[in-house]
């Protein structure tokens, strides 16, 4: 007896560039489920925009410590306002946030370029995470990132990425991130068969 009125049939509609783009991992029963595949799960998309929207309402505060081991707000600090109100002319404080959230659970990671004028900072960029490649330095153990844009690639400093991984201090590829609990939400909302 079958309880679920649906069954299931697998389709191919990518394209090469879709494919390229469209990485996926593979579940235990043996379907593919990329990032963009998984937020049409609607658990999944409900938990990624609830942890984003959440996190977009929240204001970044840059404090300064006082003398008295106190703390005040730093207004005048250099990155306040990027960080406060607007990081650059087009993108919200919170949409920035919400951007790079986003990012970092469906990917891994969120990156954002620090474009400079001289040495001060002017506005932070969102980079696409497929643009971005973390290399390590095997003599100083820095990292560097390679970044591919329509004029080609460049690398870039740690100075001038700033790196939001899923879990603080690691920088985890696709199938150690947030996807595979997408997966398994997928995997309770799909029928048994």
């Amino acid at each position: 007896m079958q309880l679920w009125p649906f069954r299931a049939e697998r389709k191919s509609t990518t394209t090469g560039r879709e494919a390229l783009v469209d990485y996926a991992v593979r579940t235990s029963s043996d379907i593919a489920v990329s990032p963009e595949r998984a937020l049409r799960c609607p658990a999944v998309f409900a938990g990624v925009r609830v942890r984003c929207e959440v996190l977009g309402t929240l204001p970044i505060v840059l404090y300064k410590r006082r003398n008295d081991d106190g703390k005040e707000r730093a207004a005048d600090h250099p990155l306040y306002r990027l960080l406060h109100d607007r990081p650059n002319g087009w993108t919200s404080a919170a949409q920035f946030v919400m951007e790079l959230e986003h990012d970092a659970i469906m990917h891994g990671a969120g990156y954002a370029l620090a474009n400079r004028n001289g040495e001060r900072i002017v506005e932070l960029i969102r980079l696409h995470p497929h643009a971005v490649t973390e290399e390590i330095d095997r003599a100083t153990l820095e990292p560097a990132y390679r970044v591919t844009a329509a004029g080609g690639q460049r690398t870039y400093s740690w100075r001038d990425i700033l790196h939001v991984p899923t879990i603080v201090g690691t920088s985890m590829p696709l199938p150690s991130t947030a996807l595979p609990s997408a997966n398994a939400a997928k995997r309770l909302a799909s029928p048994s068969q």
